[in-house]
């Protein structure tokens, strides 16, 4: 069996493969840990796990040696959990779909992948946490790092009211969560003190880095800029649009209204045909690293919260300017929403 899971970049899949390994560690005979990132961090690992098994000293030179003996160990009959964490590029994984494997494979991705490029995976997307969920790792992790099988149950109402005020101000971020766990644990705060402290500080909480938090895992803040700065070099206008949408505060919009605000964001987009292509291409940069979700239904698009306070909170003095005047031409236009938050389709005129 493989299972894959996918979500917003730092929303913690990395922390629920761990939650999973250590919850179902008695099932296996070995769980193996291997960063998936990259080539070099994948084959460095694959050397080190094999130089352990085999009590043989291998190098980069070796690699084809150390494919076969990896197929090999692979396909021996044991009850194994494979961990790739951090996978961009699929063609890596079938470095470890040996037909004879018999273990399960659990692998944690940045980006969506489709169907069809893996139709032997079991996709999850992982979602925002709701407040119970959320309260209760936040508690186990200030108790004991996260690895403990406590329940709601063995907290207090009133640490258990706190607990899910601060995961509402992370908005059930996974990432942000395991954060201000390692906060409070490493300074002995109490979860009252914590809430305050976040809501003067946001911005230097969610760049907070504890020793407390596993070495991968960046804060939130520099995982949703690293994204971003992705994105602002492949589609400009995707970034535009987002930090317009930070400046406005809105966490959602309907797609007609942005779809006629395109020219304004782009210039270079002249007509109702090439602002449909340009919104596509948006759209593609965006959901694809769970920026945003599209609701076909409503048809309206809902960005996430926190990547808006972070890149709210990284903009200069110059881009807020900037930001601010395109905002102030928008704004116009809200009006142009029925009670019912429907866009009543006249055309933004630039």
């Amino acid at each position: 069996m493989c299972a894959g899971s996918g979500g917003l970049t730092g929303c913690g899949k990395t922390q629920i493969a761990l939650e999973f390994a250590y919850r179902f560690r008695d099932e296996y005979q070995e769980i193996i840990w291997l960063r998936a990132d990259s080539y070099k961090n994948l084959i460095q690992d694959i050397l080190s796990v094999l130089e352990k098994i085999y009590h043989k000293k291998l190098s980069a030179q070796d690699l084809p040696q150390a494919i076969e003996l990896a197929e090999r160990w692979l396909n021996q009959e044991q009850k194994r959990l494979l961990v790739l964490d951090g996978v961009k590029d699929l063609s890596l994984f079938k470095l470890f779909h040996p037909d004879a494997y018999t273990g399960h494979i659990l692998m944690t991705c940045n980006t969506r992948v489709t169907d069809r490029a893996c139709s032997f995976i079991h996709l999850v997307s992982v979602e925002d946490m709701d407040f119970e969920e959320g309260a209760l790792m936040l508690l186990r992790y200030i108790e004991s790092g996260g690895a403990s099988q406590c329940s709601l149950k063995d907290f207090s109402t009133e640490q258990i009211a706190q607990a899910k005020l601060i995961v509402q101000e992370h908005w059930g971020l996974p990432l942000g969560i395991a954060q201000a766990g390692a906060y409070i644990k490493e300074t002995a705060c109490s979860l009252r003190e914590y809430l305050l402290c976040y809501q003067q500080h946001r911005h230097d909480l969610l760049h907070f880095h504890g020793q407390a938090m596993a070495d991968p895992a960046p804060s939130v803040a520099t995982a949703i800029l690293r994204q971003a700065a992705v994105i602002e070099r492949e589609n400009p206008l995707a970034i535009t649009f987002i930090r317009l949408c930070a400046t406005l505060t809105h966490y959602a919009l309907p797609e007609e209204l942005v779809i006629n605000t395109i020219p304004l964001l782009d210039p270079t987009v002249q007509t109702t045909k090439h602002s449909l292509l340009a919104f596509h291409a948006m759209l593609k940069s965006l959901i694809f690293v769970y920026f945003l979700r599209r609701d076909l239904k409503t048809r309206a698009l809902y960005l996430h919260p926190l990547v808006l306070d972070v890149l709210r909170a990284q903009m200069s003095v110059q881009q807020c300017h900037h930001y601010t005047e395109l905002a102030a031409r928008l704004v116009q236009h809200l009006p142009l929403l029925d009670r019912s938050g429907r866009y009543k389709g006249a055309a933004v005129k630039i």
